[in-house]
């Protein structure tokens, strides 16, 4: 075998096996970094999604239930003879936390809806009910509350209270 290599030329000898190798493997984490990171971003918002349904069905549940002890309570007040002299009382156990974070219940008598508002998510649901009585205005922290019917001469209403 001849060396064809000119007098006076110089020419280096390069090993590209060993940088291959390295490449490749360099390449290879790169790509499996990429991907772990594109499904940890993917299943991190899939979470919170599924986080926040679920404190929405919760939120939706316990309104439900508060809105038909009102409508309890309204019903007793409407059906009785003598509703200066009636006692309706409603206590109930609801949850004081909902997906490990308070929430509060505003019930808003001019449009006669519910609204339960989760702040650790921004989360607010909407429940309607029906009532003939007056309900009066007010704000509650989620957990027991009560329900009862106050029947002075002066203000007649259903009042939603803390246990």
């Amino acid at each position: 075998m001849r060396d064809r290599r000119r007098p006076g030329s110089f020419e280096f000898h390069r090993e590209d096996r060993a940088v291959s190798v390295t490449v490749g493997y360099v390449l290879t984490l790169a790509v499996g970094s990429l991907l772990l990171a594109g499904l940890f971003i993917a299943g991190g918002s899939f979470i919170e999604g599924e986080r926040e349904q679920a404190i929405h069905g919760e939120l939706s549940v316990i309104g439900e239930r508060v809105a038909a002890d009102i409508m309890t309570v309204d019903r007793l007040a409407n059906q009785s003879a003598d509703p200066d002299n009636l006692t309706a009382t409603r206590t109930a156990e609801y949850p004081p936390r909902v997906s490990g974070d308070d929430y509060t219940l505003e019930v808003d008598p001019d449009s006669e809806r519910l609204v339960l508002t989760h702040p650790g998510s921004d989360v607010a649901v909407e429940v309607p009910y029906r009532a003939t009585e007056n309900v009066s205005a007010t704000t509650v922290a989620g957990g027991d509350l009560t329900i009862r019917w106050n029947g002075d001469e002066d203000a007649k209403h259903i009042e939603v209270v803390e246990s």
